[in-house]
This record gives C-alpha cells, structure tokens and sequence, in this order.
C-alpha cells in the first residue's frame, strides 16, 4: 500500500519552480541633460528548464525617456510604448546549468533634458514567465543627470 502511494505521490509531482531574478543597471551613471546612458535590465533563471514566456514591464522615473532598444538577448519582443516605459513579451530565459543561473539581458539607452537623481525599479512579481513563477525581489538602477 505505501509503495503504491509513493508511486501515485510521484506521477503527481510537479518540478519546482525557479527562482526568477531581475538585475540592473545604468552605464554611464551620471550624464549631462541631454546625453544619453544605456540601461541593462538581466534577467535569471536557476532551474534547469528555460523560462518561458517571460514578460516584463519597466516604467521609467518622471523625465527620464527611453530612445532605442540596443540589445536583447531573451527573444520575444522588447518594445518602448510610450517613451517612458520599455517592455518585453514572450521571451525566454535560457535554463541554468549546475551552479550556473541562465540569463539573458536587455539593454535600451535612456535620456533626460532634467537634472536630478533618478531612481529605476522594477518592483517585485514584475517579471513574469508562463513556466517559472515571478521575481521575488526588486531591482533597482539609479541615474544622476548633472545640472550643466
């Protein structure tokens, strides 16, 4: 009886999910009003099942504007709709392998005509994947636009 339900328990299980985090960053830092800096958003993944159908959404600080996206390493299809938000759709993150988390990343270059200190964050459960679950923790970038 107890190996009978150990084998039900078994074809039951489901695998766990990951662990989804959210990494980024603004290079350069500091900029004058009207310069440009490019922001980096990384995305992890430690299963070793990629996670699919990530999807995100990034609302950019007041006076902060996206330009153009530069890179994307996660498939799917990053957009900027408007300029002050850059989003992804139907992307992936590649599975990790031993104690190597899979990432993929995104970068997008942002300006401002305003000088101030300009905190990015993607908040918790913004990332999100059809297979893997949603990041746990925030991420945070900040941008300083020198006064000329």
């Amino acid at each position: 009886m107890i190996l009978v339900l150990l084998m039900v328990c078994a074809l039951w299980a489901q695998p766990a999910l990951a662990v989804i985090a959210v990494n980024k960053n603004f290079s350069p830092i500091n900029i004058f009003p009207g310069q440009t800096s490019t922001m980096t958003i990384s995305l992890f993944n430690t299963n070793t099942v990629a996670a699919t159908g990530t999807a995100f959404t990034d609302t950019l600080p007041t006076n902060v504007t996206a330009t153009a996206i530069v890179s994307n390493t996660c498939s799917g299809t990053p957009s900027i709709s408007p300029n002050t938000q850059v989003s992804l759709s139907g992307g992936t993150i590649p599975p990790g392998t031993g104690s190597v988390d899979g990432n993929c990343t995104i970068s997008f270059t942002v300006t401002s005509s305003t000088s101030g200190t300009y905190v990015n964050t993607i908040p918790i459960g913004r990332v999100t994947t059809s297979s893997q679950g949603s990041n746990p923790d925030a991420a945070n970038a900040t941008l300083t636009v020198a006064p000329v």
